[in-house]
């Protein structure tokens, strides 16, 4: 009976969780830290946002990424707002949608009022913060399934060529063919949301039994994967449950990114 109720209350567990993960290159002289998140999705943590906002000031990131999906038709705007008011100091910070964020058909107000806060929005475009003592080049695009000049904005990212500096990229979704598309521009690290890590996770099993875009098991569900020139990242997200679909030995997640030389 005990391991009854402790197998139902792991499989189901909603605390949120920060997992960790390390990057090495030769090119970080300075080591730096950013934390990720995607997929909020209208879920509630704290008044406002607190509890989250209060985590991740915990965490003393050099950076924040901000991956899509933090909006949608169902969250509250309030919400959002007092996330983006309690983090925007915090770091510097960066943002591309989520196919969520265009489907509200608001997307350019989102866009507005996440600028409004200083925040980098990145759309088929690359910039050169420094962080911590540490120069990177960041790209990002919309989200590529649903943004319909998403094919001119690979292009612009593609043409600013190889880079003395660790290159990023911030891709709201990792379906294959996409990661291959950025892969062979050899960023050095590719950061990705969408898939919620697969719904369902059996650890030492299976690591995502569904994502939207790679179908049942699918590649690229959550976690560190190599590349043939970098890493990819996939986040699983902020969200609470996937509109009335439970997660299962999945809670959800802040990714915390070390980059170190």
């Amino acid at each position: 009976m005990i391991v009854s109720v402790l197998f139902v209350v792991n499989a189901f567990d909603k605390n949120l969780v920060v997992r960790e993960y390390r990057i090495r290159s030769q090119k970080i002289k300075a080591p730096l830290d950013l934390v990720i998140l995607s997929e909020l999705h209208g879920s509630n943590y704290g008044t406002g946002q607190t509890d989250l906002i209060e985590k991740i000031r915990s965490l003393d990131p050099d950076g924040i990424v901000l991956l899509g999906d933090l909006l949608d038709r169902r969250s509250s705007w309030s919400d959002f707002v007092a996330l983006l008011d309690g983090i925007a100091d915090l770091a510097p910070t960066f943002f591309v949608t989520g196919n969520h964020e265009i489907w509200t058909e608001k997307v350019y107000e989102i866009k507005a009022l996440v600028r409004s806060y200083g925040i980098q929005v990145l759309e088929g475009d690359c910039v050169f913060p420094e962080l911590s003592g540490q120069r990177l080049q960041v790209c990002g695009t919309d989200d590529p399934r649903v943004y319909s000049g998403y094919m001119d904005q690979v292009r612009r990212i593609v043409a600013e060529g190889a880079v003395s500096e660790f290159s990023v990229l911030l891709s709201h979704r990792p379906d294959p063919e996409i990661i291959q598309q950025f892969e062979a521009n050899q960023f050095e690290l590719i950061l990705s949301g969408h898939t919620h890590g697969g719904q369902w996770r059996i650890p030492g099993l299976f690591n995502g039994l569904y994502a939207p875009g790679q179908g049942l098991f699918p590649r690229y569900s959550g976690g560190l994967y190599p590349l043939r020139h970098g890493s990819l990242i996939v986040s699983r997200g902020l969200t609470q449950d996937s509109f009335g679909f439970p997660r299962l030995f999945n809670p959800p997640e802040l990714v915390l990114v070390w980059l170190e030389g």
